[in-house]
């Protein structure tokens, strides 16, 4: 699902948790699990708006322009 709205030019805004934790592995799906962008050029572009660390984790958020 994720893949198709990235596609089609509809998610305005990702909020992202960074955590000193690493896991998952080739079955472990990603954000935009699906056909993906072929060209670096074509992937949805997002800028980062907000920025805060709890303890050891990290919320980013990032937009579009």
């Amino acid at each position: 699902m994720n893949d198709a709205l990235f596609r089609v030019d509809l998610v305005d805004e990702i909020n992202l948790t960074i955590c000193p934790f690493i896991f998952g592995g080739h079955q472990a799906p990603t954000i935009s699990e699906g056909n993906g962008f072929s060209f670096l050029a074509e992937a949805a572009q997002f800028h980062i708006q907000l920025v805060k660390q709890r303890g050891e984790e990290l919320f980013v958020v990032f937009g579009r322009e």
